[in-house]
């Protein structure tokens, strides 16, 4: 097909948009391009092109004149001191972009221009625009950017697709911007407004927009809806009208930097009334998130001394990264990890607990009495007997075996089912699998997946029998449905300490309890 030249294409999206500005009421793409004898591709390049000039807006299958005159700014007069902010706000908003944004360069070369000619500066700021074009490209974010500042500008509704963090599907709602404010964290810009899924004010990160489309509903900031003193208790973007004093310690090392910063309007400074040289530091804040990460940039010069949740989480994350890294201290060995792990604790009192692996050897204990010579010979004749094995040796192996009957709460899945063991075991620094707790299966059976894995090389009809063991103690046998079977199969996954500790507690158990392997491991008829 001929390329046409420019003048005739001009007119042809001329035509187009003259027909959408006489449909008041909305046309379908289809209609223009059948009313206009042009080709569908055709008329929909077209209507991009005036979509993104800001001169009509689409509203589900239909096309409209845009509820708007454009708006352009009046021309102004600046000092040569006052011009010269714009460099510092433009640096950094080049520091706060990590994608390209078209819009902010063309905004910097116009600045750039300006100064340039009035002021005899503005080259730094052409050379701020330049690496602004150099930031990666993500699909999709200059039209979300332009039709939610289009948006905002305008004051019409824009139906959004956000996706939080970690979701993994979009959901669709309406949304009224009343402010757009840019974080201090991540390089991101948020906007804060009246979200109809919710029916709530919230604040969405401009970065999880799927898609952005412009509406002809217009909306009314509420007059009680404070502006930018929303922000007042905030540490960054998460608001709130209760706050929550937090207290931090720094040490002598970085407390004259601390120091020489406001860094929240409430913070309050003063000597350290427990450790000599250091500073401490207050300030009442909406939500204790945003400031974790500020936190952490001081290392081991900062102390979170409360709220105590908010000390909960920094240890947490401390130990979390002694684990990355494999630094271990008296207390953080992989044996006091292992005794961490409960086993049985109170109804009313779940601070109380004992060691799962203490379980395991009380059990075993008995057993081993149970079959010693003290006891009565009749217990080994028909343990024996259905073992198909020497009753005579049952207590230098079978103490071991019998205490694997509780594998399954050396799991995950176990210690996640009391709330408060699960939250202790988190600020330890254990990782719990993403799944429900009232997904997890009974500890027996989860005893009844692992043990397989565990010991290969015993014969299948010996593990059998164990397995039944195990999933049989508390007296039924219950069953492992088909939904069971692929909940351990595909969605269980572990984090490799729970694998290392079970590891240990079988060579523990094994040192106390496996006095002698039998020659060959039994093999059960029955």
């Amino acid at each position: 097909m001929a390329r046409i030249d420019e003048k005739t294409r001009e007119q042809r999206k001329e035509r187009v948009w003259l027909k959408v500005r006489s449909s008041s009421n909305g046309i379908r793409e289809a209609e223009i391009a059948d009313e206009l004898r042009m080709e569908r591709r055709t008329v929909n390049n077209y209507l991009r092109e005036l979509e993104i000039e800001g001169r009509i807006i689409k509203d589900g299958r239909l096309w409209y004149p845009a509820p708007w005159q454009e708006t352009r700014l009046r021309p102004f007069e600046l000092a040569p001191e006052e011009a010269l902010t714009l460099y510092l706000g433009t640096r950094l908003l080049v520091k706060q972009h990590d994608k390209r944004n078209e819009p902010a360069e063309t905004a910097l070369l116009k600045v750039a221009q300006a100064l340039r000619d009035d002021a005899g500066v503005g080259r730094e700021i052409e050379q701020a625009a330049r690496e602004l074009a150099q930031r990666p490209i993500r699909q999709g974010y200059q039209p979300v950017f332009r039709n939610v500042v289009r948006a905002y500008i305008y004051r019409k509704k824009v139906r959004l697709s956000y996706k939080p963090l970690n979701w993994k599907e979009p959901f669709e709602t309406l949304f009224s911007t009343y402010l757009i404010e840019p974080s201090l964290i991540g390089s991101a810009i948020y906007i804060i407004g009246h979200s109809s899924a919710p029916n709530a004010l919230r604040a969405y990160k401009l970065g999880r927009i799927q898609s952005a489309e412009l509406t002809a509903e217009g909306y009314v900031i509420p007059d009680d809806f404070p502006g930018l003193p929303i922000l007042r208790n905030a540490w960054n973007i998460m608001t709130g009208e209760e706050t929550i004093q937090v207290v931090l310690r720094f040490s002598p090392r970085v407390r004259e930097r601390v120091e020489e910063t406001i860094w929240h309007p409430s913070e309050q400074k003063f000597a350290d009334p427990e450790k000599e040289g250091w500073l401490r530091w207050t300030a009442e804040i909406a939500n204790t998130q945003d400031i974790l990460p500020w936190i952490r940039s001081w290392g081991a010069d900062c102390e979170v001394v409360g709220p105590e949740q908010l000390r909960k989480e920094t240890e947490h994350h401390i130990r979390t990264a002694m684990k990355q890294y494999r630094i271990h201290t008296p207390g953080n060995t992989l044996d006091d990890r292992l005794l961490l792990l409960w086993g049985k604790t109170p109804k009313r009192n779940s601070d109380v607990y004992h060691p799962a692996l203490y379980h395991l050897m009380d059990v075993a204990h008995v057993a081993q009495w149970l079959l010693g010579s003290r006891a009565s010979s009749r217990w080994r004749r028909v343990l024996g007997n259905a073992l198909n094995t020497s009753p005579d040796t049952l207590h230098e192996w079978l103490p071991f075996i019998i205490a694997l009957h509780d594998l399954g709460k050396l799991s995950p899945l176990f210690q996640m089912l009391n709330d408060q063991q699960a939250q202790r075991l988190k600020n330890a620094g254990l990782e719990f699998p993403a799944v429900p707790k009232d997904d997890a299966p009974r500890h027996t059976v989860t005893g009844d997946y692992l043990l397989p894995s565990l010991f290969p090389e015993w014969p299948a009809r010996f593990k059998e029998v164990l397995r039944a063991m195990i999933r049989g103690h508390h007296g039924t046998y219950p069953e492992i449905s088909r939904s069971t079977q692929r909940f351990l199969h595909q969605k269980f996954q572990e984090a490799d300490e729970w694998k290392a500790l079970r590891a240990r507690a079988l060579t523990l158990l094994e040192s106390v309890f496996l006095l002698k392997k039998p020659d060959a491991w039994p093999e059960p008829e029955n």
